[in-house]
């Protein structure tokens, strides 16, 4: 009979165990966001306006998305390497917000206006998962400032050929380019700026901290 209590009583300490590690695990993940983990733009910048054309054809200013959050990015549709991985790390960021995507847009602003056509760009959308997406093309009399305001830098197009890979990873062209992502509130200002290097709990983490502030 002892023998039989010492075993229940063994296994009843194990469930505890497990119950409060349940708990802990579950409080750790449900824990609100302490402060931005990206790099904080202290003030923050005001966005340019603009007049684009989205992938459905209509026209969109920047004013059109005032009151909500915005992601920020820019790619292009023939990018085989970076752009990929950008855009893969923001959607995971979009499905782990999914209480919150009513308050915020993502947009992708394009790289290479002459070949960002209708179907390539919805092409690329579907392949990665970004239908709920804005990809933004214009001339590129009009991209140019977007680029130099958002660090993107100045673009270097070379081709396939001239480049150091031996496979087709970057498509039959590569451009360089830098790819920042930007956190902006719903006022148009910038609040956060991620490098390529950024990772996908890191832009969840500042989307519901900025929601989180601006909500007191």
């Amino acid at each position: 009979m002892p023998k039989r209590t010492f075993i229940v009583n063994g296994l009843g300490i194990a469930l505890l165990i497990i119950a409060l590690a349940i708990i802990y695990i579950s409080s750790f993940l449900r824990q609100e966001p302490g402060g931005f983990q990206g790099n904080q733009l202290d003030p923050p910048r005001s966005s340019l306006d603009f007049e684009l054309t989205n992938q459905n054809g209509i026209k969109t200013r920047w004013s059109d998305y005032r009151g909500k959050y915005l992601v920020l990015t820019f790619l292009y549709t023939n990018c085989r390497e970076l752009c990929p991985v950008i855009a893969n790390k923001i959607q995971q960021t979009q499905t782990a917000i999914s209480e919150k995507t009513d308050q915020v847009r993502f947009v992708a602003i394009s790289l290479d206006p002459e070949r960002d056509t209708p179907d390539s760009i919805r092409e690329f959308m579907m392949r990665w998962n970004l239908n709920s997406w804005d990809y933004l093309v214009g001339s590129e009399d009009l991209l140019e400032p977007l680029w130099q305001h958002y660090w993107v830098g100045t673009l270097f197009q070379e081709s396939i050929e001239n480049t150091a890979t031996s496979n087709r990873a970057y498509g039959e062209y590569a451009i360089n380019h830098a790819s920042p992502v930007h956190l902006i509130d719903q006022n148009g200002y910038a609040h956060v700026a991620y490098s390529s290097l950024f990772e996908s709990h890191e832009l969840t983490n500042d989307i519901l901290y900025l929601v989180k502030i601006n909500e007191r």
